[in-house]
């Protein structure tokens, strides 16, 4: 069968294909939705850090935030860097499905530690044992349309086209007033795609666990929807990050930050 012929019939059967996926990702939303229910404030008027995976990201300031004892949530191949450091993210989240196809067996290990959120990807033999599930809205991001900012209702977060975004809703629902990002650099390379550059450790690169190069337009409509909803309700949204070019949120100094706390 050709090349051509192949993507036809993978057109031609996606819908259904989504549609089936969809089912197993509410039922399995709905077996754990006490559990996701039971995190809704349950962090109220606390601070945390989320730690995206950008090139600033440094072993050193996780040890640091590992001696403050403050909640952290991590993403992705974040466990990485687990054999430099001994922090450990409090909360870790993943949802591409391409990621989570590719890296199941090293992520289930390496992510014991911690809490895991999980947006299943439609079939059982991926779901990790352990998680706690959500769903994820695409319909606007799929449409380019401005996303919401979801208060995590029936355990659904909106697309933003970063996971990063996701974080930051079920951060919020978490009850937390001030949360500060680092290793968010939003800093790709020339031709907006992803390479062994585009994160502090080579290893947290897998070319075929790559999905589509990142929309950092829509990444920043998403961002400062973030910062609008999240000011609305009061929890202030800092960028704690060494460099980058996410300018949307109010800028903070790192080592002023945990000087402090």
């Amino acid at each position: 069968m050709g090349r051509d012929l192949k993507e036809r019939v993978k057109d031609v059967l996606r819908p259904t294909y989504y549609k089936i996926a969809h089912i197993h990702v509410r039922k399995k939303c709905e077996q754990t939705k006490k559990e996701f229910e039971a995190l809704n404030n349950k962090h109220k008027g606390e601070t945390c850090f989320i730690v995206a995976n950008g090139p600033s990201l440094r072993i050193e300031d996780l040890e640091v935030i590992r001696q403050k004892k403050v909640p952290t949530l991590g993403m992705n191949r974040i466990y990485k860097l687990y054999d430099k450091t001994t922090w450990r993210p409090t909360y870790y989240l993943t949802q591409d499905p391409h990621l989570i196809r590719r890296t199941y067996k090293e992520a289930i290990s390496a992510t014991k530690d911690s809490v895991v959120f999980q947006r299943s990807t439609g079939e059982s033999r991926f779901d990790f044992p352990s998680a706690v599930f959500y769903e994820v809205d695409y319909a606007r991001s799929w449409k380019n349309q401005k996303p919401i900012f979801s208060d995590c209702s029936n355990c659904i977060v909106e697309d933003g086209t970063t996971v990063t975004y996701s974080v930051l809703q079920i951060a919020v629902y978490m009850g937390f007033k001030t949360i500060y990002l680092i290793g968010c650099d939003c800093n790709y390379s020339p031709d907006n795609s992803i390479t062994r550059e585009s994160y502090p450790d080579p290893r947290m690169y897998d070319e075929k666990a790559v999905g589509c190069p990142p929309d950092i337009a829509y990444q920043f409509m998403a961002y400062k929807v973030a910062r609008d909803e999240c000011e609305k309700k009061g929890v202030k949204v800092y960028n704690a990050t060494r460099g980058g070019k996410l300018e949307i949120f109010d800028r903070v100094d790192l080592d002023e930050v945990l000087a402090q706390i």
